[in-house]
């Protein structure tokens, strides 16, 4: 979620969103002033040098046809920061946060299922889950995973929405449905004794013995959260996302590096965990994806390596219905920063530029993926309008790749 320091160059045609039948729909939702709804929750080496093995030809993906789940271009809302799960059930889910602009106090937490038969465009009306009600703090984007138990959990964070705020302020929580999200609890603290618990989204996952992991971001030093020493520190909760407590090393600066807005994804025994990292202005390094992996459920980490160079935003990373791995990145590259992804069969070679907005240069806002069934797979990403840097407004999209 931090901001990109150029201003976005091209000037894009405005998206309209259409009102279909429901099978065919397109959400276009009002916004923020439609909703009310509760903060209790409603029941309702210097630089590693090169980038790994990256090949130049692009992975054949048969073209999506991506669709509108939430707009803001009528109202000025500002749909991001997306995540999506398939549960062992095969529903789906996505929840992202609607706001004003990138990083303005307020926010709210948005819930919505794909109905079946699935298709990119079926998704229930967008729920308000969770509303920020402090006029100074940030209710952050969500993550989701679903507990042994079977229940919901989503991750959120809270704080100043000053950039000057201390690491204090900045705190992680987790929200739980048993009911496949027509009801949510109350926002529980994920409360490790860090100095900040910081994640844009708090990324949750569940590990085969059933306890489930979180990995957060920050720094020991509670009087100041942008202090250039973030690393990543993880928290294990075995009893459903109700309590947590700090689970393994963590993974540390490396070579100088700091990391941010970690992403997991569980494998058996084998946790895979993308790192993004932002170069200082002042460096010659460059910014990019880096990855690391735990061989024992995410208590020890390899060192990290490069995947993507000149890249930014969330690195999210899913495993698709054809076994492949998906990297979701803003390339940095490209005019306007936009939304492309990263093809690997082994995480060690990587096809990058694969694209699902149709060659659009809006900036990408992060994006989810999951698997749908052996056929295919649904990636849920945000983008902005050209013009809404710093104020403006954005989109949430969907699309099926097969």
């Amino acid at each position: 979620m931090n901001r990109d320091r150029r201003l976005l160059a091209s000037r894009r045609p405005a998206l309209v969103p259409l009102v279909l039948p429901l099978i065919f729909c397109l959400h276009a939702v009002a916004g923020a002033g439609m909703y009310t709804a509760f903060f209790s929750l409603t029941t309702s080496s210097a630089r590693a040098d090169t980038v790994a093995n990256v090949e130049v030809q692009n992975v054949q993906q048969s073209p999506p046809q991506p669709c509108v789940l939430q707009s803001g271009e009528l109202d000025g809302s500002y749909p991001a920061f997306p995540s999506v799960l398939r549960t062992s059930t095969h529903q789906v889910f996505a929840t992202w946060r609607l706001s004003s602009e990138h990083q303005d106090a307020g926010g709210k937490i948005m819930f919505s299922q794909l109905m079946r038969p699935f298709d990119q465009c079926h998704w229930s009306q967008p729920q308000v889950i969770a509303t920020e009600p402090s006029p100074d703090h940030n209710i952050g984007p969500a993550g989701i995973t679903q507990a042994a138990d079977g229940s919901l959990l989503i991750g959120v964070i809270r704080y100043n929405a000053s950039t000057q705020g201390p690491a204090r302020q900045f705190r992680s929580y987790v929200a739980r449905s048993t009911d496949s999200g027509a009801t949510w609890g109350s926002l529980e603290p994920i409360d490790a004794g860090y100095a900040g618990d910081i994640s844009y989204p708090a990324s949750l996952a569940t590990l085969p013995d059933g306890s489930s992991i979180a990995a957060l971001y920050g720094n020991d030093n509670p009087e100041k959260a942008y202090d250039g020493t973030w690393y990543v520190r993880l928290v294990r909760s075995t009893d459903n996302g109700r309590t947590w407590n700090p689970w393994g090393n963590g993974v540390p600066m490396a070579e100088g590096r700091q990391w941010s807005e970690p992403q997991l994804l569980v494998e058996g025994r084998r946790v895979i965990m993308t790192l993004r990292y932002d170069a200082p202005q002042s460096s010659s390094d460059t910014s990019g994806a880096f990855l690391v992996t735990s061989t024992d459920s995410g208590k020890s980490w390899s060192t990290p390596h490069r995947i993507t160079d000149n890249t930014s935003g969330m690195p999210t990373i899913a495993k698709l219905h054809n076994g492949r791995y998906a990297l979701a990145y803003r390339d940095m590259s490209q005019q306007g920063y936009p939304f492309r992804y990263a093809i690997s069969h082994d995480l060690k070679t990587w096809t990058p530029d694969n694209d699902v907005t149709g060659g659009s240069h809006r900036r990408m806002l992060y994006a989810g993926f999951t698997p749908l069934d052996t056929t295919s797979s649904l990636v849920v990403y945000a983008l902005e309008n050209p013009d809404s840097n710093p104020r403006g407004w954005a989109s949430l999209h969907s699309a099926i790749i097969e």
